[in-house]
């Protein structure tokens, strides 16, 4: 099982994004963990852009204010999930 986890500091920009999908592309991981992206919402074609042409899942948590956001996505041939769930971060 190939996991590869990367704290991108942003992933709005199309060169990241570029830069994600040929890491993806060069590696071929099971599950891409994605932190920082700093995204406010992802959607479908947001996740298959990232991962490519195979199908995948993906579970997003969005960001809290200037920072975060977790996205996590998954080869759906290779990987079965079972549940996600979303975690409510209270700042202090």
């Amino acid at each position: 099982m190939k996991i590869l986890s990367y704290n991108v500091r942003g992933l709005g920009g199309l060169d990241k994004r570029k830069e994600v999908r040929r890491l993806v592309s060069e590696k071929s991981p099971f599950v891409l963990c994605i932190q920082e992206s700093k995204m406010c919402v992802v959607n479908d074609f947001f996740a298959t852009t990232v991962w490519g042409n195979s199908l995948c899942g993906y579970s997003f948590q969005a960001s809290l204010g200037a920072s975060g956001s977790l996205l996590t996505i998954w080869d759906t041939n290779v990987v079965e999930v079972w549940s996600t769930s979303r975690v409510l971060i209270t700042p202090w």
